[in-house]
């Protein structure tokens, strides 16, 4: 069960909301909207957590006082009771009953189904029943404080967005198996030591953890410098952004140049690079013939010098002299009988008689050393071209370099622009920054490379000991079985974070074209998880606070059609994703009427059920004349107090041309009511 709807929401004492007090909400597939009016501190904030608390025990960032829930009227009368309850109905159209009281210094939450108008048996575990609904790590963005809203991009935002992203996914369990799986695995590393007789096994997983941190703190640091230059590269688009805006064409013309030098720049050293590269490969190829070419060179001089003596080949044949031997008879005609001197010096020719097969040999190693010595030829032209092009490379890169030194020092000294200096004092230190980062960048896929060839091998080592011992056999091979479900997990957490992110990209982006009247996109950096506003062309949109807000609506509303999709999502790993009413506490803020008015236009037709608490500075214009037919239900705060009047000015709430108290004054308590607000279509 995936999917909540809530019916009703019951409240007693709780913070403004003295005594009890019944909100019956809008369950219509068409008019999915229940309004609820509330000007500021009387209780829109309260409200919201009011249900955060019932279902989850736990509150929105902006909360204060979480600590004091019990109504001050009440407390000032001696009692100690509050409590909230929630009707709600799940996708199969089954009735709940949720309730949180806290009595005295005991908190108790209970559920239970509700048949034929009566509740049933309480069940059994509430708080996992209710996790299996909405998941307590999705419940932020679908119980959303609007005001308390973070920006997507920067150091704070880019780490909202990824961990709303792995909670959308359902990641939370996975991630504790793995914490569990490593608690796990060390206990069977210590028992394995304990096992291990020669000291061999303690060495090696002692070697094994130490590379394994080392791997942890390489991806860290990585990470890290990959942020930074994402960082330092934006700082340096906003001043050359500036740069490009001055009003100096003196200024314009030389950034334009650098723009071009810089350009030219990354071309070289990608040049450079590739012809470093192709020398290592050279190396690799003509290593053999390198270190060879003084020896292919004698040997091949001493084939020649033994031919031109005739000891090579030899002055007669092997087979000839054994025929002679054979029949006895001299190609002249001779006869040569056995054991005649002649016979005896024929008979010794054989050892100095050549053998087909060794001239064969012989031949085969002149053609291979005469083939060799081109190839020296060969491996000494290509390296003299790789070192010409190195070298060529390498004095274009300088020079480029000294032509971008004398283009700053230019843009620095350009007169009576005493803010340029500044700016371009800031850009050269911020490149200075950058080119460190890219440094170490470089360094650390080194030291992770490195740290994951050791680890592989150590365990190779490992894995190579004598394993008489049946425990520690036992020990190595559940470590190992250990080890390959720890890969598993963490290479499907990775593979589902990154398909992921182009959907919600995606998703945002679908929500910009509705809202936005600028031809601007959402972007995600996926080493940093910064999403940015972009142009037509590609550059970043130096968000106003209107925009940033809008943008992380987008992305809210991105985060809960995501769990939409992601409702019947099975598997051993992810929990499913949830669909669930979106209840929303000041969510337009700074936002001007036209996106106000499509904003609260398209969300309820995004979501199932939704519950605005909304100002009058949110609702009035735009937001009613676009989600007016959407309205099912609507509600009214009214703050009671118990001191007069006097002079302050009553101010009503309008609603088509009826008006509607706000505060109502010599009252017998300090409390807000909720009353129910019916208005003329």
């Amino acid at each position: 069960m995936t999917k909540m709807k809530l019916k009703k929401l019951e409240l007693k004492n709780f913070r403004q909301f003295y005594g009890e007090q019944t909100v019956e909400f809008s369950t219509s597939k068409t008019k999915n909207v229940t309004l609820i009016h509330a000007e500021n501190g009387v209780g829109k904030t309260a409200f919201l957590n009011a249900i955060l608390w019932c279902l989850f025990e736990t509150f929105t960032e902006n909360f204060k006082d979480q600590h004091k829930l019990l109504n001050d009227s009440a407390k000032d009368e001696g009692l100690t009771t509050y409590f909230v309850a929630i009707d709600f109905i799940d996708e199969d159209e089954r009735h709940y009953y949720a309730k949180r009281i806290y009595s005295g210094s005991t908190s108790k939450f209970m559920v239970y189904e509700i048949k034929n108008g009566q509740h049933t048996s309480e069940i059994s575990n509430p708080n996992s029943f209710i996790n299996s609904i909405i998941p307590k790590d999705m419940a932020r963005y679908f119980f959303f404080q609007g005001e308390g809203l973070n920006s997507t991009s920067g150091k704070q935002g880019n780490s909202i967005v990824r961990e709303a992203i792995r909670k959308i996914l359902g990641f939370t369990v996975a991630e504790e198996a793995l914490k569990d799986l490593k608690k796990i695995k060390q206990e069977f590393r210590n028992k394995a030591n304990s096992a291990d007789k020669t000291g061999d096994i303690r060495r090696l997983q002692t070697q094994i953890q130490a590379i394994e941190e080392e791997v942890s703190s390489s991806n860290s640091s990585l990470e890290k410098s990959q942020q930074a230059v994402e960082e330092f590269e934006e700082k340096v688009k906003k001043i050359d952004s500036i740069l490009m805006s001055s009003n100096s064409e003196t200024v314009k013309s030389l950034h334009r140049e650098r723009t071009t030098l810089e350009n030219n720049l990354v071309t070289e050293k990608q040049r450079l690079k590739d012809e470093l590269t192709d020398r290592r490969k050279l190396i690799a190829k003509h290593s053999t013939v390198s270190f060879s070419q003084r020896l292919s060179k004698e040997a091949l001089d001493f084939i020649k010098e033994e031919e031109y003596k005739g000891s090579i080949p030899a002055p007669f044949n092997q087979q000839l002299v054994k025929d002679i031997i054979d029949q006895a008879k001299c190609i002249c005609g001779r006869e040569v009988h056995p054991n005649s001197s002649e016979f005896n010096t024929i008979q010794n020719l054989l050892k100095q008689a050549s053998n087909p097969e060794l001239e064969q040999r012989v031949m085969r190693a002149r053609a291979q050393l005469i083939n060799l010595s081109g190839s020296v030829n060969e491996s000494a032209r290509e390296f003299k071209l790789n070192i010409e092009r190195v070298g060529s490379s390498e004095r274009r890169v300088e020079e480029i370099k000294d032509k971008l030194q004398e283009v700053s020092t230019k843009i620095s000294g350009t007169k009576d622009i005493t803010a340029i200096k500044r700016f371009e004092e800031d850009r050269l230190r911020l490149k200075s920054y950058l080119d460190q980062s890219h440094s170490d960048i470089g360094k650390y896929k080194q030291l992770l490379e490195s740290a994951k060839k050791r680890l592989y091998a150590t365990k190779e080592e490992l894995k190579r000991l004598d394993t008489a011992s049946g425990d520690l056999a036992y020990y190595r091979k559940t470590i190992d079985y250990i080890e390959n479900i720890e890969n598993y997990i963490s290479q499907k957490l990775y593979d589902s974070e990154k398909s992921v992110e182009q959907n919600i990209i995606l998703l945002v982006n679908n929500y910009l074209k509705k809202f936005v009247t600028k031809d601007y996109k959402a972007k995600l950096n996926q080493s940093t998880y910064d999403i940015r506003l972009v142009d037509r062309v590609g550059n970043t949109v130096p968000e106003s606070d209107g925009e940033n807000l809008l943008l992380g609506l987008t992305f809210i509303s991105a985060l809960i059609e995501l769990s939409k999709q992601r409702k019947n999502a099975s598997g051993q790993i992810f929990t499913p994703g949830a669909i669930a009413p979106f209840v929303i506490d000041a969510p337009f803020g700074v936002l001007d009427n036209k996106y106000k008015g499509n904003i609260s236009k398209a969300i309820p037709e995004a979501v199932d059920q939704v519950i605005f608490l909304l100002s009058s500075s949110h609702w009035e214009g735009s937001v009613e004349d676009n989600i007016r037919d959407k309205v099912g239900r609507e509600f009214n705060m009214v703050a009671e107090v118990s001191s007069p009047a006097e002079s302050k000015q009553d101010i009503k709430l309008k609603i088509r041309g009826e008006e509607f108290d706000r505060v109502r004054y010599s009252c017998a308590v300090d409390r807000t009511i909720i009353e129910e607000v019916t208005v003329n279509d």
